[in-house]
Formats: C-alpha cells, sequence, structure tokens
C-alpha cells in the first residue's frame, strides 16, 4: 500500500493495520533491529540501513504475510462461492 492510499484510510483502519506491521517487524526480525528502525528521522532510509531491503519490498513481505490469513487464490474462492450458495439460510 503506497503512502498515499494509507493515509486515505480511516483511523479506525490505519492504527490496526500499523499495529500489525509493527507486530510483524518485530516478530520476523527482531526488537533490536526496530528499535534501530524507530530511531531514524526518515523510514524509506531506515528501512535500506537497518533491513537491508526496500520499503516496497518490507511491504510485499507484510502483504504475503496478511495473506497467509485472509487471501485465497481463486479456485477456493470459487467453490467456496460455491458452497455458501448452496446454504439455505
Amino acid at each position: 500500500m503506497n503512502n498515499e492510499k494509507f493515509y486515505e484510510l480511516h483511523d479506525i483502519y490505519r492504527y490496526p493495520v500499523v499495529g500489525a506491521f509493527t507486530e510483524w517487524l518485530i516478530s520476523t526480525y527482531g526488537i533490536e533491529k526496530y528499535v534501530e528502525f524507530f530511531k531514524h528521522k526518515d523510514s524509506f532510509t531506515a528501512m535500506k540501513e537497518v533491513y537491508h531491503k526496500s520499503v516496497r519490498e518490507i511491504s510485499d513481505e507484510f502483504e504475503d504475510y496478511v495473506c497467509l490469513f485472509f487471501c485465497m487464490d481463486s479456485v477456493l474462492y470459487d467453490r467456496m462461492k460455491e458452497l455458501l450458495e448452496g446454504i439455505k439460510l
């Protein structure tokens, strides 16, 4: 997600995303790196210096992590939709 779109989000969405991202950074790379990262004024430069990755690379890794919980491939999605449509409520 780019900065512009991120700041268009309402706080009710933005804060949980930042919290999840922070938790993921710490659990993936360790608290020491996070503390070092947090000391920098420019997060784009800090990503490169601390994590040796671009913001895009870190963002892609986080999105992949989130997809472990919330994303489905199209075949699975279509099958779930088919099954759910067969349920009479």
